[in-house]
């Protein structure tokens, strides 16, 4: 419990600096303000998610890439069901209204349809050969860098102009660096205190990832989300941040990890049930439900109960297929 508090005491820290440093760097490197959210904020918040899975390919006895593969789609269902549920309540009891006003500017939209486009074509991959080759993940890098070029192209013509903290250049590194570091011990907090419940449960680590740990390293992303609307007053830093997450965790997250246990082992990922079975089709129909959600324009209390209840009743249903 104590490794908790830790954890999201660091989060919150870490978020601070990382919203004020990415403004500043995001002007200086030609990203627009949205696109800080989408870009800096949820690379930083994805670290853990990425750490995690390097550290299971170069530092377990066998590499293993099941703990990439697992952060990084059952990260994206919790993000899409779980953490958004979640900021949507969050909203709806600090402005005491029953529902939520969403209207997503068309970069944030774009992205999003790009992100289901290829996810329909990942599933396809992995359904029809059971396993991730070489080639989809060096795609996966490829399609990250693509939509963020062309979000950030709509985005610049979208943004209005918005004040930039006056932090000196140097300074703005140094806090993104220091949030970077935050996010990666506070996972690291979060996470043991998780996996010591799972260990005692008798859960694998495919199932773990894809559960307490996606859970756990998730939490980076709602801190940071909750942070830019109640702090800085900034409605779409929610929306910007979860689907910059989203396609972080879709892309490099399982990419990167997986060209490296290829280059280290020779060998592609063997998809396990529980991602066939349940995570890829969950991630689908999520990501679905999410750009329904924008175009109705509204988000009222009882979808936003419907996605918390959606992620419960998966995370039963992918303990019990590994029971």
């Amino acid at each position: 419990m104590l490794d908790f508090v830790i954890g999201m005491t660091i989060c919150v820290l870490a978020s601070i600096a990382l919203i004020e440093g990415g403004k500043v760097v995001g002007v200086k490197i030609g990203l627009s303000q949205r696109m800080v959210f989408f870009v800096i904020g949820a690379a930083g918040t994805s670290l853990p998610e990425l750490m995690s899975g390097l550290y299971g390919v170069f530092y377990s006895p066998i590499p293993d890439l099941s703990i990439a593969v697992g952060n990084g789609l059952g990260s994206n269902v919790c993000n899409v069901t779980l953490i958004l549920g979640l900021i949507a309540l969050a909203t709806m009891v600090f402005t005491k209204q029953t529902y939520v006003e969403i209207a997503p500017k068309q970069s944030i939209k774009e992205a999003m349809d790009l992100l289901v486009f290829f996810s329909v074509f990942f599933v396809i991959v992995a359904l029809t050969k059971g396993f991730i080759p070489v080639w989809l993940n060096i795609l996966l890098i490829c399609f990250y860098i693509f939509t963020v070029y062309k979000s950030n192209q709509l985005s610049e013509v979208e943004d209005e102009e918005e004040e930039v903290p006056n932090i000196a250049l140097p300074v703005a590194i140094l806090l993104i660096l220091i949030s970077i570091a935050g996010f990666y011990f506070a996972g690291d907090f979060v996470v043991s205190g998780v996996q010591s419940i799972s260990d005692s449960m008798g859960i694998g680590s495919g199932a773990v990832a894809e559960v307490f740990s996606a859970i756990a390293t998730s939490m980076p992303e709602l801190i940071t989300a909750l942070i830019g609307i109640f702090w800085f007053k900034d409605k779409e830093a929610g929306l910007a941040t979860l689907t910059g997450s989203t396609l972080f965790n879709s892309t490099l997250v399982i990419g990167i990890p997986g060209i490296a246990n290829t280059v280290l082992t020779g060998e592609t990922y063997q998809m396990s049930n529980e991602n066939l079975m349940f995570t890829l089709p969950m991630q689908f129909v999520a990501l679905v439900l999410m750009i329904k959600f924008f175009e109705n324009g509204k988000f009222a209390f009882w979808e936003a109960v419907a996605l918390v209840l959606c992620y419960i009743l998966y995370s039963f249903m992918v303990l019990g297929v590994v029971a």
